[in-house]
């Protein structure tokens, strides 16, 4: 029902025969048999397609991180991982989060794709690539990276504004101080654009202060 008609999980109440159908319930314990009619109610679809791929490049974000952090921290970034930088990082996709799918003018709609990002782990998603980038030094940063951290910076404080969120934030380790580091470092100008081949890039990270 979630893939077929883009309405998230939380969002759904399931009936059978005027019965509310439960997550623990089993079908079977339902008498529920082939040709019988289940019924769905909602308060609004979402953008689950969009928000599950940028959730997926997300996550391959934060592998590409892991597996490369020891060369942006030690700043020897190799032409490879330069390459892949600019074909994996899009903090302009990131942010359309914020300002298209989590901004809707549709209110039910935009708490409707925040439900499911949360849900299908977003938030830890989002977490783990702003402590991975945080614990490399602001200036052994591309300037794409520079712009990645600020685009999940408002990731991060556009999701907690709900309580639920900010508990959820609260059970990793240091994570005020994480956030606050992150505010205090964070310099460059978020719309600037920087064209210049690998060696120039290179030569000027943290200088667009």
């Amino acid at each position: 029902i979630e893939k077929e008609l883009e309405i998230p999980v939380c969002s759904q109440t399931l009936s059978f025969e005027s019965q509310v159908i439960f997550d623990n319930q089993q079908m079977s314990l339902l008498y529920f048999q082939d040709g019988d009619i289940l019924t769905v109610e909602f308060t609004t679809q979402a953008d689950l397609k969009e928000v599950h791929e940028i959730l997926e490049s997300m996550k391959l974000i934060v592998k590409f991180l892991e597996s490369n952090f020891q060369e942006f921290f030690d700043n020897t970034i190799s032409q490879v991982t330069d390459s892949k930088i600019q074909t994996l990082i899009k903090p302009s996709l990131i942010e359309s989060l914020v300002d298209k799918y989590f901004h809707s003018r549709d209110l039910d709609r935009g708490t409707a794709n925040r439900l499911y990002f949360v849900h299908n782990g977003g938030i830890e998603t989002t977490f783990m690539i702003h402590k991975l980038l945080s614990d490399i030094p602001w200036t052994s940063l591309l300037i794409e990276m520079q712009y990645l951290e600020y685009s999940i910076l408002r990731v991060l404080i556009k999701l907690s504004v709900t309580i639920g969120v900010r508990c959820l934030l609260l059970q990793n380790p240091n994570c005020i101080n994480q956030l606050s580091r992150s505010v205090i470092r964070w310099q460059i100008y978020p719309y600037q654009k920087v064209e210049a081949p690998y060696n120039q890039r290179a030569a000027i990270r943290g200088s667009r202060a």
